[in-house]
Order: C-alpha cells, then sequence, then structure tokens
C-alpha cells in the first residue's frame, strides 16, 4: 500500500537560502528614486566587473533611464533607450568614451546583468550567464576618474531619467570576472561576495534607508527620494499559493 503524499503548507520558511529568492527587493517608480553610494573612484582600473539584478515593469521609467551611473560627466553608465529598445553601456577608457549596445525586450521579469571589461579585451554584456553583447573592438587603457560623483543606482546624475522596476541587488568588482563566475552567480538568487568587490549590496533589509556593503569596504548606500521595500515576486507567489 503505497504512502499518501503530504503536503507541507509552510515549507517555504525551511527552503536554504540558495534555493530561494530574495526576500527584499526595492522598487522604483520612475520619479528620480535612487540609491547614492559614496563616490567610488575607479580611476586606473584595468579590471572591471559590474552586476546587478533587475526587474522592468513595463514603461521601464523615463525616455532613458539610468541603471547604474557611476561616473564623472557621465564617464561610466548604462541606460535603456525605450524608442529604440536599446541597451546602452558605457564605459570611458583612457579618455574616449567607449560603448556597447544591446536590443531586447526586458520587461516583467527578472534578470542578472554582467558587464565586463579588462585592459586589451573587448567590453562584454552578459544576461543571466550567458554573453549576449560585445563591443566593436577591444579596447587597452585605464578606467578614467570617478570622483566628481557619487555612484548613482536608479536614475543619472540631474535625477532627470530613472527606471520604473525592482532591483534585487548590485556589485562592483575591479577585476574582470570569469566566465565561471559570472555563469554561477546569475544561477543564485542571491548576491554572494567574491574576491575582488569594491561594493556589494545584497539589498536584504527590508526597511530603513541605508543599503549596506557587505564587501568590507564601506561603501553602504543610502535611499533618495523614496525607493520601497518590497518582497521579490518570487517570493510573492510562494506566500500567496501557500506553498
Amino acid at each position: 500500500m503505497s504512502v499518501p503524499l503530504t503536503i507541507h503548507p509552510h515549507i517555504s520558511k525551511y527552503v536554504s537560502k540558495e534555493f530561494r529568492h530574495d526576500l527584499y527587493s526595492l522598487e522604483f517608480d520612475g520619479d528620480n528614486d535612487q540609491i547614492s553610494i559614496p563616490t567610488l573612484d575607479l580611476n586606473g582600473w584595468t579590471e572591471f566587473t559590474a552586476l546587478w539584478r533587475i526587474y522592468w515593469y513595463a514603461d521601464y521609467g523615463e525616455v532613458i533611464p539610468y541603471i547604474y551611473d557611476f561616473g564623472a560627466n557621465f564617464g561610466h553608465y548604462g541606460y535603456y533607450n525605450i524608442a529604440g529598445n536599446n541597451f546602452w553601456l558605457q564605459l570611458k577608457i583612457s579618455g574616449v568614451n567607449r560603448f556597447l549596445t544591446y536590443v531586447f525586450e526586458p520587461a516583467f521579469r527578472w534578470d542578472m546583468y554582467a558587464l565586463r571589461w579588462e585592459s586589451g579585451d573587448f567590453i562584454r554584456l552578459y544576461r543571466n550567464g550567458v554573453q549576449v553583447a560585445i563591443s566593436g573592438a577591444a579596447h587597452a587603457g585605464i578606467l578614467n576618474a570617478t570622483t566628481a560623483l557619487p555612484h548613482l543606482l536608479g536614475t543619472n546624475n540631474t535625477t532627470t531619467r530613472t527606471i520604473h522596476g525592482r532591483y534585487a541587488h548590485f556589485a562592483l568588482y575591479n577585476r574582470a570576472l570569469t566566465v565561471n563566475e559570472i555563469y554561477e552567480l546569475a544561477r543564485l538568487s542571491y548576491m554572494r561576495l567574491l574576491q575582488g568587490a569594491v561594493c556589494c549590496l545584497p539589498m536584504e533589509e527590508g526597511l530603513g534607508v541605508t543599503v549596506r556593503d557587505i564587501s568590507g569596504n564601506g561603501n553602504d548606500g543610502t535611499l533618495v527620494n523614496g525607493p520601497t521595500w518590497r518582497r521579490n515576486a518570487m517570493w510573492e507567489l510562494l506566500a500567496e499559493s501557500d506553498i
């Protein structure tokens, strides 16, 4: 005689962190919301990786909503152009702005992006661990100083272009993560700290106006203009279905 299947209505609370999505993320309503991080100087870097997990709503925000901005005079940033479905990434390398473009439709899904560059190599963009865009040429040199502005997530330096969606986590590294590292991080629902992190924001607080940096470098973020803590959509689904 077979044993009846037993359903545990609250099993989600026992699932380890590796197998569930983060409890919280920050919602940006497209109205100049931002996370402001103390100035990060990338001057002289010959390697670089930025990682972020984001969920866009259908309208994405304003005409050119910024994903992140961490440079003087728009030296290093990424933004999405709704009109052309163009995701633009830019790095200022040895005084020259270098661009990477990716055309896609991002609405209503969680994606983890990784922007990677090292001197002498191409600028590369990964989505969920898979390379989806590459610059037209390899670029040698160094990243230029970024001391004039704080690092901003979700808006540009004049707060005129902002996103409409959610951030789950962000990290900045002063080395080029390996392809395997990027792939493994993309398989996780949380931000694992790796060697070389300059700023790593898991965004797990769920309340308050401080987003704590776990890299050990003290680059905590401050919420400006009201990004709102929300439970992650996957976690909400589990709660609503009472699994």
